[in-house]
């Protein structure tokens, strides 16, 4: 039986959350604006998605550049200081059986944040807006 069906959910996240944060944060680290860009709704769109321009933010604020982080993406600030307290709720055990409607919040609350952060940016022309959407002039 493999292992992914051997544990619960929270016990997945539990064991593979901060290998998943450390390989982000190394994708982070060393990712930069020439490469190839992977986001399939930049890609077909040719606009930003509410996510685009997070790995650039989580780079520019692991290096220390709070102005570029938040230029890149304004959300991921927020985020980052999120990721910490999550992990100590997943390492210490807490928030595994009677804070659970409390993390779906957080969840539900942060997607809502991107959307709005995404819908903001996209009317004071911050971003590229994706070419097959049509929009007032």
């Amino acid at each position: 039986m493999p292992i992914a069906e051997r544990l619960g959910p929270w016990e997945r996240i539990r064991r593979f959350g901060p290998l998943a944060v450390v390989g982000v944060g190394l994708a982070a680290i060393f990712s930069d604006d020439e490469g190839t860009v992977l986001c399939p709704f930049r890609r077909t769109t040719e606009g930003y998605c509410p996510l685009c321009g997070g790995t650039r933010a989580a780079a520019s604020l692991l290096r220390g550049d709070v102005d570029a982080s938040l230029s890149a993406h304004p959300a991921v600030v927020l985020l980052a200081v999120q990721i910490p307290v999550f992990l100590w709720f997943l390492v210490t055990g807490v928030g595994t059986d009677g804070r659970r409607r409390w993390f779906q919040r957080i969840v539900v609350a942060n997607v809502v944040m991107m959307l709005v952060v995404w819908l903001v940016r996209l009317g004071l022309d911050d971003i590229p807006r994706p070419s097959t959407l049509t929009w007032p002039q």
